[in-house]
């Protein structure tokens, strides 16, 4: 089993800026599907 190697800082920024514009054209309903994805996908929190 492999183990998951933490995102550097700029992966981080890189991927989130790519999902920006999927978050805004997303509707509410699904806005909490991507923010749980962005999570778990970088490691960071929600707050």
């Amino acid at each position: 089993m492999h183990k998951k190697l933490p995102m550097s800082f700029s992966e981080k920024r890189k991927y989130l800026l790519l999902m920006k514009p999927r978050y805004k054209k997303a509707p509410k309903k699904e806005k909490h599907i991507l923010l749980d994805e962005m999570q778990q996908v970088t490691g960071l929190h929600r707050k």
